[in-house]
């Protein structure tokens, strides 16, 4: 259960962690990794509730393993993509 929890809850400490180190990075990129923070944490309560309240015949475990490697992904793509076009920005700009 320990290893379980863990695994849950990885992506969020992974989260907390580029939140702290995002303070020297673009307003834009701090902006979008807030907006991904939300996000994961809303489509994670709302999959793990509906994968809870399953009935018992099902198998729920794929969401607690599936929805972490999503929230990963999103978090390895989505913030240096965020970097990426604010530089491009900052570069453009006057």
């Amino acid at each position: 259960m320990i290893l379980m929890a863990g695994w849950v809850l990885a992506p969020f400490m992974g989260y907390a962690l580029a939140k702290r180190i995002s303070g020297s990075r673009a307003p834009f990129t701090r902006a979008v990794l807030d907006g991904i923070i939300v996000l994961v944490a809303v489509a994670s309560l709302i999959l793990y509730a509906r994968g809870a309240l399953r009935p018992p015949a099902s198998k729920p475990a794929a969401v607690f393993v599936a929805v972490p490697i999503a929230a990963w992904l999103l978090l390895l793509i989505g913030v240096p993509l965020a970097a990426l076009i604010a530089r491009r920005r900052s570069r453009s700009a006057p």
